[in-house]
């Protein structure tokens, strides 16, 4: 009798205790079952997105490199009238109908043929590192541009040409691999604060430009230039890579790289994160868009008609404004060079849609 006692007063105890034991965790920890919705939206507002301090450090990273880029791209207009004053005060001799045309163009055609190289390169090399190995051959471009201009007297249009096409080539880097470096580093929280100081960045440098241009020498405006991309390479110096990037090379330097953009808090959801970016970027067929067989094509056609379009108009204005008197005759060559130039890029793009079709048609046949 006293053991069947003994028995009931310890589960009597037991008893007790979980009663006491659940309802501490019910009132301090809440569990699943338990979960309000005012505390799911209270979680739901602390976002860790990491570190802010180096993530604004990679976007001042692509805002630098973007104004580098938007510096070469509002040099056209600048360069245009300069170019005219120096033939007017006798400085240089060219022919206006042809050489103020390559002078406005050669930048923008630098610029789309650099598309296609610098892409591969940023794929294949890392945004930072493709940007480290571009800048130094900017940085020469520039310091050619204003030495030719401090030594040479009645310089040959062709060095001038030649370096505008090159600024244009390197420059585009700048615009595709900061872009990169900015998407992979920052965490999405951040991210739509950061790109808007990104995209105006390229109109500071147009800007940059037509202040500088117009107020001060062509030289001076170019050692402006190499100050920027002096300090644009020190930026990328101190930076580590694209953790993105990293991760199918390294997992250690990815972890590194991560951690040093992002912190250690939550390292490890962030891994899986970027696990996530690069097998989206293996599978993207926009990643692979210049190894197809209708890209090339089109590339070609684009850049030859569009290089035609920009000379054909410029020459054409700059001859009927002094032979002919009015624009009337120059406007109508024009529009038929850009419905002609319109035309013959859908039928290229309609020709590449077709090919394309074929291709998955093949791929999908059982």
């Amino acid at each position: 009798m006293s053991f069947v006692l003994v028995i009931q007063l310890r589960v009597t105890m037991l008893n007790n205790r979980n009663y006491s034991e659940s309802r501490y965790t019910q009132k301090n920890l809440p569990g699943p079952y338990s979960m309000t919705e005012e505390v799911l939206q209270e979680r739901a507002k602390k976002v860790n997105a990491g570190r802010f301090i180096t993530q604004a450090y990679a976007g001042v990273v692509a805002s630098v490199s973007s104004v580098s880029f938007g510096t070469v791209l509002g040099w056209s207009s600048p360069a245009i009238r300069i170019a005219i004053d120096k033939v007017y005060r006798g400085q240089e001799t060219l022919n206006p109908a042809f050489d103020l045309s390559w002078v406005a163009s050669l930048g923008p055609l630098g610029c789309a043929l650099g598309v296609p190289v610098w892409s591969y390169f940023n794929i294949k090399l890392g945004p930072r590192k493709t940007m480290l190995i571009q800048s130094p051959l900017l940085l020469l471009t520039w310091a050619l541009i204003a030495n030719a201009e401090e030594h040479v007297e009645g310089k040959d249009i062709n060095l001038e040409l030649a370096m505008r096409f090159f600024c244009g080539f390197f420059a585009i880097s700048n615009r595709i691999c900061g872009e990169s470096l900015l998407q992979d580093a920052v965490h999405r929280h951040y991210l739509m604060r950061m790109v808007i100081p990104y995209r105006s960045s390229v109109n500071l440098g147009v800007l940059i430009t037509y202040c500088l241009a117009y107020s001060i020498s062509e030289q001076y405006f170019a050692i402006v230039n190499c100050v920027i991309v002096v300090i644009h390479f020190i930026l990328l110096v101190i930076s580590p890579e694209s953790p993105v990037y990293l991760y199918d090379k390294n997992l250690k330097k990815a972890e590194a790289s991560l951690a040093w953009y992002r912190g250690k808090s939550n390292i490890y959801v962030e891994m899986r994160n970027i696990k996530k970016d690069s097998d989206i970027r293996k599978l993207d067929q926009a990643a692979r868009l210049w190894h197809g067989t209708g890209a090339n094509p089109i590339f070609t056609w684009r850049c030859g008609i569009s290089r035609k379009t920009r000379t054909s108009e410029n020459s054409i204005k700059l001859l009927t404004s002094k032979s002919h008197g009015d624009h009337n005759y120059g406007e109508l060559c024009t529009s038929i060079f850009l419905l002609l130039h319109v035309s013959i890029l859908q039928s290229c793009c309609n020709q590449s849609k077709n090919k394309r079709r074929k291709n998955w048609r093949k791929d999908w046949r059982f």
